[in-house]
């Protein structure tokens, strides 16, 4: 019984070990801190879409900016390039927890967030994001392959005390970090691997009577 247990603790995070990383960092991809990276399609399992970039954001060239302010685990911060709609896709239904959102240069920057299933909007949210620094988005997407971001408002330029522009940027570009989505626990990743197990074995009885 304890090989058992064992065997189907390994099928079950073989199985289901890629759904472990929960927060999604763009830390370990290569950014340099003067040009944007683009986001390798199946990195952390999800087509990341044509214009999704990462960025040193503590030691990007441009800073102050909202990337340096939007960083939660250094260093990097992904971002929509150009300012363009993006989206994120997976080839099987998923749920999306949440993620830290700065805007990257203009205040009260607005954006959409919508959540599909098969081309099908189910979730459909707006957020509206400072330069100063990250707000959480408690998205609670379940059930989904796609997230599409939408640039609806540019904002305005945050300026000082005499009238001066903080950052020397524009366009309606949002940073994000730490992406998350759900972690199983041991014991799904065990009930799953001995469920397995235990149909390998009935499989192993029934051939064994038939031969």
């Amino acid at each position: 019984m304890k090989k058992l247990i064992f065997f189907a603790l390994i099928i079950g995070i073989l199985s289901f070990g890629h759904y472990c990383e929960a927060v999604i960092t763009f830390d370990d991809i290569a950014a340099s801190p003067s040009s944007a990276t683009l986001i390798p399609n199946d990195y952390a399992g999800f087509n990341w879409g044509d214009n999704f970039y990462v960025l040193d954001g503590v030691n990007f060239v441009g800073n102050p900016s909202g990337y340096q302010n939007g960083v939660v685990s250094s260093n990097n911060v992904a971002y929509n390039g150009f300012g363009d709609p993006s989206y994120i896709k997976s080839s099987t239904p998923f749920l999306f927890d949440g993620a830290y959102f700065t805007a990257a240069w203009q205040d009260g920057f607005v954006f959409e967030i919508q959540g599909l299933r098969n081309g099908v909007i189910l979730y459909d949210k707006t957020l509206t994001i400072n330069t100063s620094g990250p707000v959480w988005f408690a998205a609670s997407y379940n059930n989904i392959d796609q997230i599409d971001f939408i640039p609806l408002f540019p904002g305005v330029d945050p300026t000082d005390s005499n009238g001066n522009n903080l950052y020397d940027g524009d366009g309606m570009k949002f940073v994000m970090d730490n992406f998350k989505v759900p972690e199983p626990s041991i014991l799904l990743l065990l009930g799953c691997g001995l469920l397995f197990a235990l149909g390998l074995n009935y499989r192993a009885k029934r051939a064994g009577r038939t031969s």
